[in-house]
């Protein structure tokens, strides 16, 4: 059965999708953070037109980071984020191993990586499960 262009670059190049993601997503993080502090800048501003002096938490705010590590693991909507993008990959190399296997070509290698995912996924929720029975740790936000 002969596919397209479209569909053999993809079967070639599938693996770029990740650093891509990757990629994006840390892009997406930049934005944000600016976007944050943007705003925590435009309250400090309206505070000194005023002639006010901002509150302390205010300029904390400033100067913290955008997420400490053990308040970001922590949370169990992390693990549940986690676990819905292991599970939609888990699902599309699942798709792609039955388009490959209907082809006749050897799927070993995605069998693998789909139950891999699986597991992952599998194991991200139930982090999220377990650790929204735990209770908040003083540190966390």
């Amino acid at each position: 059965m002969r596919h397209s262009e479209l569909y053999d670059l993809f079967i070639q190049f599938w693996w770029l999708l990740i650093p891509l993601g990757w990629g994006l997503q840390s892009l997406l993080r930049l934005w944000m953070t600016h976007r944050r502090s943007e705003r925590l800048l435009g309250l400090i501003t309206a505070y000194a037109e005023r002639g006010q002096t901002p509150p302390p938490e205010l300029l904390d705010a400033l100067r913290m980071p955008t997420t400490s590590a053990a308040g970001w693991l922590d949370r169990p909507e992390t693990f549940w984020r986690g676990g819905l993008v292991l599970a939609a990959l888990c699902l599309g190399f699942a798709v792609l191993s039955v388009l490959k296997a209907r082809d006749g070509d050897n799927i070993t290698g995605l069998i693998f990586v789909t139950v891999l995912l699986g597991a992952f996924a599998a194991a991200s929720f139930l982090s999220a499960m377990v650790g929204s029975r735990r209770p908040p740790t003083p540190d966390a936000p």
